[in-house]
Parts: structure tokens; C-alpha cells; sequence
């Protein structure tokens, strides 16, 4: 539904920005993106406690972009 009401464009350009956010966040924290599928990331760090870092960053940052895109 919301691809009709949006188009597929809105959507890839959102998906592009998640990669992205991803990307800068683990790169910041020294971790490695293993691959991206579709809105999926899989990474990995160096110990438990960057990976919850990494994690809660991420989900700031696409707070940050979703209000700043709305």
C-alpha cells in the first residue's frame, strides 16, 4: 500500500539512506559492515557493548533522518 502511495523511488531513496546511516555508525565505530539485503544489515564488532552502541546510534540517527524526511 504504501509503495502505491509513495512510488518505489520514496522507497529505495529510504533505503539507500539506512545504508548510509548504517555504514557511518559502524565505520565510526570501528565495526564491518558483512552485507546488506534489502532493509537488512548484518555487521560486526569488536565486543558486545559497540554492537549496542552501534545499534542505539543507528536507531537515533533514523529518528533524526524519518523526522527530518516526513
Amino acid at each position: 500500500m504504501s509503495v502505491q502511495r509513495h512510488g518505489i523511488i520514496h522507497h529505495l531513496a529510504k533505503i539507500h539512506r539506512m545504508w548510509d546511516i548504517v555504514g557511518e555508525v559502524t565505520e565510526s565505530l570501528r565495526g564491518r559492515v558483512v552485507k546488506f539485503e534489502a532493509d537488512n544489515a548484518f555487521l560486526t564488532f569488536g565486543t558486545v557493548t559497540t554492537a549496542i552502541r552501534a545499534a542505539l546510534r543507528i536507531k537515533e540517527r533514523f529518528t533524526e533522518s524519518n523526522r527530518a524526511t516526513s
